[in-house]
C-alpha cells in the first residue's frame, strides 16, 4: 500500500465512522444522540526521512478577556526534555 492510499483509508474511515454514527441509537434510544466524532478531521503522517507532517488540521480559537485569540498548534513548546 502506498502512503497515499493509506491517508486516503484513513480518511475513508473516518467520515464512514461520521456518518454511520448519524444513524446509530445514542444512551436514550435518540437516533444521533451522542455523537463520537465529527468536524473537521486533523491528519498527520509520520515518515522515517521527514518526520512528523500536518496534512490537515483545524486552528484553534477561543474568545478571551482582550479578544479572539488564535492557537497554532505549530507554535506550542514542545514537551521533550
Amino acid at each position: 500500500m502506498t502512503l497515499q492510499d493509506a491517508i486516503d483509508f484513513c480518511q475513508l474511515a473516518i467520515e464512514t465512522t461520521t456518518a454511520i454514527q448519524r444513524f446509530s441509537d445514542g444512551v436514550l434510544m435518540d437516533p444521533g444522540d451522542i455523537t463520537g466524532v465529527g468536524g473537521p478531521i486533523d491528519m498527520a503522517v509520520i515518515t522515517y526521512d521527514k518526520g512528523f507532517t500536518w496534512l490537515n488540521r483545524k486552528h484553534l480559537n477561543f474568545k478571551s478577556k482582550t479578544g479572539d485569540v488564535e492557537v497554532d498548534l505549530e507554535d506550542l513548546p514542545s514537551l521533550e526534555n
